[in-house]
């Protein structure tokens, strides 16, 4: 589990510009911002994470295609394809190259860029380090290399469900990554309870 900076997240990781959403994912860990001491009472649900390069690619793919990103992603590959089949036969070749590598733009080049910077990542002691992730009544408590921290609910910014992952962002720059493999047959619960513990603007996609 990691935190990101949103605009783009490592067991904390940070992403740069949301120009640069596409591509880049730069992992550093923000355990001095947690809020320090342990958890009062025993958490309901944890988690021990450690992130690989699969989900490091998984989350930077989908903040490079959310929202109207994914629509234009999407609208330019057809448009692409759609001119490379009905117009291969008149146009010239430089032409024809310009479609192809159009076609490939966020099919093959995107998601090939994107895991190769998560392979990166992934080699990083901070992204490497185990985490565990806990959730309570009081709150989200994060612990890694023997140091502890407690987010409370109402300073949690929002938390965000995607296909492969819960995206727990304590503000609009850095988040947390749980993925659903280490969740498992209590993801079923844990939205139950990431419901109930978080106003409904703040809680997306659960």
């Amino acid at each position: 589990m990691e935190e990101i900076k949103r605009q783009t997240a490592g067991n904390c990781i940070q992403q740069e510009g949301t120009d640069n959403e596409t591509s880049c994912t730069l992992p550093d860990e923000e355990k001095t911002e947690q809020q320090p001491g342990a958890p009062d009472e025993p958490p309901v649900f944890s988690f021990p994470v450690t992130l690989n390069a699969g989900e490091l690619w998984k989350f930077s793919m989908y903040h490079a295609n959310r929202g109207y990103l994914g629509i234009f992603n999407g609208l330019f590959t057809i448009a692409a394809l759609y001119l490379l089949v009905t117009q291969w036969a008149v146009v010239s070749g430089p032409y024809r190259m310009l479609l192809i590598l159009c076609v490939l733009m966020f099919t093959v080049w995107q998601p090939g860029s994107l895991y190769l910077k998560a392979k990166r990542q992934a080699k990083v002691p901070a992204v490497r380090e185990p985490m565990i992730l806990s959730f309570g009544n009081s709150g989200v408590t994060v612990e890694q290399s023997g140091q502890i921290g407690t987010i409370p609910w109402q300073a949690m910014n929002q938390i965000v469900g995607n296909k492969w992952q819960f995206i727990l962002y304590k503000d609009r720059i850095h988040a947390f990554l749980l993925p659903k493999s280490v969740v498992g047959s209590k993801e079923a619960d844990l939205r139950a309870f990431l419901k109930e513990k978080m106003p409904r603007r703040r809680c997306k996609h659960i």
